[in-house]
């Protein structure tokens, strides 16, 4: 239950978070739990996320303020009982006002049955980068689907921009545990 924060960041603050996520581990019955990479890149510089084994995170709804990366997974269904919308987030807290890392990546899927409808949105340090699926040199597929299961399986390559700033956005992420609203 290992993740590596890929950011400019002093290896004192990545270890010192890393631990303390690793305290947390194992307190929740039935844990939203993830695996994969977030990796976006802007001028040169790659910052992300990367969960190389099932990994708990914490509802980030409710994140604790001691350095713990937290995120969210909801499948909401539509009244014909069909998934309508999948919302994946992933969040971490500001490390200082020079943090130009990855701060949230959220990928919103509209309908799975049509990936093309959804969207990528990052924030790194005090800008948001978004794209949407219907934008060119934008992809958002979904993977597999298990509702009942609360399972998940994403992966998207866009150019996400911010004004006049265009970043590239990959990721590959697998989450269980994700909540169900109806």
């Amino acid at each position: 239950m290992v993740y590596v924060l890929l950011r400019r960041a002093p290896i004192a603050v990545v270890l010192s978070g890393l631990l303390l996520s690793l305290a947390g581990c194992g307190e929740d019955e039935d844990p939203l739990t993830v695996r994969g990479t977030v990796d976006v890149t802007l001028d040169g510089t790659r910052t992300g996320f990367e969960f190389a084994t099932d990994t708990h995170i914490d509802d980030d709804r409710v994140a604790p303020a001691d350095g713990r990366v937290a995120g969210h997974c909801t499948l909401s269904k539509s009244a014909d009982g069909e998934t309508s919308v999948i919302s994946v987030g992933i969040v971490r807290p500001t490390v200082s006002a020079e943090d130009t890392g990855v701060r949230s990546f959220v990928i919103r899927v509209d309908d799975p049955r049509e990936p093309a409808r959804g969207a990528v949105t990052a924030e790194l340090g005090a800008d948001t980068f978004t794209a949407t699926a219907t934008d060119a040199g934008c992809t958002i597929e979904v993977t597999y689907l298990d509702v009942d299961g609360g399972a998940v399986g994403l992966r998207s390559e866009c150019a996400i921009t911010s004004g006049t700033k265009t970043a590239s956005s990959v990721s590959e992420l697998e989450l269980s545990g994700c909540s169900q609203t109806y």
